[in-house]
Parts: C-alpha cells; sequence; structure tokens
C-alpha cells in the first residue's frame, strides 16, 4: 500500500513538474515580446493616406497643383519616403496593385522607385517620371514627421 502511495505521489509530482514548466515558459515569453503600442500609436498620429483622383493627375499635367500633389512634392523634395498603391501591373502582377517606396529625386528630376518583383524574389530599385508614377496611382501614403525631429 505504501509503495503505491508513493508511486501516486511520484506520478502526481512529475505532472506538476511538467504543468509548472510549461507555465512558466508562457510567463518568460511573454515578458520577451516587445510592446510596440506606443511606436504605432505615432506612426497613426503622423501618416496621412491621400486618395488621389484624375484632377489631381490632370492639375499636374498642366501645371496647376493640388494640395495632394503639392504634398507629394513636398515629400519627395525632403527625401520623406512615400508609399504609392498602383491600380496596374507594372510593378508585378498582383490585379488588385501594388505598393511601391518612391524615395526622392535624382539629378534628373526622376523619382527614385522601390518595388518588389516576384520573379526575382528580391526588391528592384528604378527611376520614373513623377508623371508615370502618377497615372498608375490610386492613393498614396505619406509620413508626416521627420526622423529626429519632436
Amino acid at each position: 500500500m505504501k509503495k503505491l502511495i508513493a508511486l501516486i505521489v511520484c506520478v502526481f509530482l512529475i505532472i506538476g513538474t511538467i504543468i509548472g514548466i510549461y507555465m512558466y515558459s508562457i510567463n518568460i515569453s511573454s515578458k520577451n515580446t516587445p510592446d510596440y503600442t506606443a511606436l504605432k500609436g505615432e506612426i497613426s498620429n503622423n501618416y496621412s493616406w491621400i486618395k488621389l483622383t484624375n484632377e489631381d493627375f490632370n492639375g499636374y499635367l498642366n501645371g496647376t497643383y493640388t494640395s495632394s500633389i503639392k504634398s507629394i512634392i513636398k515629400s519627395l523634395e525632403e527625401a520623406i519616403p512615400v508609399i504609392i498603391h498602383t491600380n496596374t501591373t507594372r510593378f508585378g502582377n498582383n490585379d488588385s496593385g501594388t505598393f511601391v517606396v518612391a524615395s526622392a529625386f535624382d539629378t534628373s528630376n526622376k523619382v527614385y522607385v522601390y518595388y518588389y518583383d516576384a520573379n526575382s524574389n528580391g526588391y528592384k530599385k528604378t527611376s520614373l517620371k513623377l508623371e508615370s508614377l502618377l497615372e498608375d496611382a490610386d492613393s498614396i501614403y505619406i509620413y508626416n514627421r521627420l526622423e529626429g525631429i519632436q
């Protein structure tokens, strides 16, 4: 009878130890997960999505810049990257459009553009006229805050 009780106590000790180690590992892993809520809040408070229309594109062609086009040009002049959602398959095979990043103007007044190329499974860099980017653009994401400046 004493052997049976000792065996039951050992089984419960082993099960308790396993559950304790499992609970401890869950607790440790949750503490090591970084909290990005402050960063997410800061980014969401300092950005804007701009929907582009034909009026914006035609205004750019005519030289009568709308406020949307002015903010895009200002960001690119200050080398603040702009994320552009395009509605064509020019930068990839995605029928719902592709996101590209325009970073700044080069010396020939073209815009550096970075996009993901699925064929080479990597990112590519090219330079295009702003006019051709705006022709394909649906909406634009602009981060309004410069890094390091409070």
